[in-house]
């Protein structure tokens, strides 16, 4: 049976009303999870706030459009089915050839479920022998993450050249989250002569002190000074300070600088001939 003009003009009205009521309800839907989550859980962090209005806008698009296509179907008069036996042998079809374009769909639905990083956070990308741009570089290889999307995602490296990474990369390759840190880490070497290896104790002891009153030091988190190698000409120092992220960056340099003083003062008191402090 050919439809007839009048038949093909109707099926076409009726398919676009769909169209345009999914679309409608698709963008009402997503409106209406980003306005709501917040309400729904208050006691959550806005990252997994954030995280879960991605997934659940994704999910709901997802199945508001496939329910859009198969009621556009019925305009035409092609049956429910005609979608099912489509999708088996389009899908191996599409899949076979664009097979990257579907593990970077795979790997946004992934960063939307798991939410390794969120918009606005300050990550790090380690890529496998160092193939990624800047992935070597200290200056260049840490980014923000400007927007997550379907395909891609958008990072701001420091030099402030938009890079835009395929989600499938990330399925494979390590990435730091700075932003969910939940300590900063201070290090300090230094090295002592043999001769005052008789002080290193008192040496350590002092830092150790220095540490536990300090008001900015986890002492919980491993903060510590300790002996670390027998060198060939001084006995190796070192210490080891974690600072809380919700202290802020100018506690932190103000740690750093405490126990740079604080090293130097005991090395005076102890050891004044010793030499070699290598703060990192």
């Amino acid at each position: 049976h050919v439809p007839g003009p009048a038949s093909v003009a109707a099926g076409c009205v009726g398919g676009s009303e769909m169209v345009s009521a999914g679309l409608i309800v698709s963008m009402w839907l997503s409106k209406l999870v980003c306005d709501w989550l917040p309400h729904l859980c208050p006691h959550s962090s806005a990252q997994t706030v954030q995280g879960q209005a991605l997934v659940l806008v994704r999910c709901s698009l997802m199945i508001t459009l496939l329910a859009m296509f198969a009621a556009t179907l019925f305009p035409f008069g092609l049956p429910a089915s005609f979608l099912f036996s489509f999708g088996g042998l389009g899908g191996l079809a599409f899949g076979l050839a664009a097979k990257d374009f579907i593990a970077n769909l795979i790997g946004g639905v992934i960063i939307a479920v798991t939410s390794p990083f969120s918009e606005g956070d300050k990550i790090v990308l380690l890529a496998s022998g160092g193939k990624f741009r800047g992935s070597d570089s200290p200056k260049i290889s840490e980014y923000s993450v400007e927007k997550i999307g379907w395909y891609s995602t958008l990072l701001m490296p420091r030099d402030k050249k938009p890079t835009i990474v395929p989600n499938g990369f990330f399925l494979g390759n390590a990435t730091i989250n700075h932003s969910r840190a939940t300590h900063r880490f201070v290090r300090a070497a230094f090295e002592i002569r043999y001769e005052d290896v008789g002080q290193a104790t008192q040496i350590k002891e002092g830092i150790n002190d220095f540490l536990a009153q300090h008001p900015h030091v986890d002492v919980k988190a491993g903060s510590k000074s300790l002996i670390t190698n027998l060198g060939t000409a001084k006995l190796e120092m070192e210490v080891r300070a974690f600072i809380p992220m919700a202290d802020g960056g100018d506690a932190y340099y103000d740690l750093r600088q405490d126990v740079c003083l604080e090293v130097c003062r005991l090395l005076e008191k102890y050891a004044p001939k010793s030499a070699g402090t290598t703060p990192l």
